[in-house]
């Protein structure tokens, strides 16, 4: 099993389509509790991506809806994170691949996406 197969192996994956341009394969989508659910969205990429395509692909996903999203492309130094809303999100770039799985199963498991933009807001900087 990769590295990639695992990442929230156990949880139920959605199909996704990451921006293609900037060389990421989708490893798989997971939707949060609620309205609006909070979606984390995971690629793939053969090395660290650029600030300018995590925000890129983070656009794509989130398209304009009120839905916050969370990018996770998982590369081989570690993990880059996008998101989760706003205009310009904030990217934090090479996190620990175990402490990305773990913020993004407590996300996934909060009751709505108001509880999930706390969390993450207070969470993420520390990464």
């Amino acid at each position: 099993m990769t590295r990639e197969q695992g990442f929230l192996g156990d949880l139920i994956l959605r199909p996704w389509t990451p921006e293609v341009r900037h060389g990421f394969q989708a490893v798989g989508l997971f939707v949060g509790k609620g309205a609006n659910a909070i979606e984390v969205a995971v690629a793939r990429a053969v090395r660290a991506p650029t600030r300018t395509a995590l925000l890129d692909s983070w656009k794509a996903r989130r398209a304009g809806r009120a839905t916050p999203v969370l990018l996770v492309v998982l590369h081989p130094g570690g993990a880059d994170l996008c998101g989760a809303s706003g205009e310009e999100p904030p990217v934090y770039p090479k996190v620990n691949d175990g402490q990305v799985e773990r913020l993004c199963r407590e996300v996934l498991d909060l009751p709505d996406h108001h509880a999930a933009r706390r969390f993450l807001a207070q969470a993420l900087p520390s990464v």
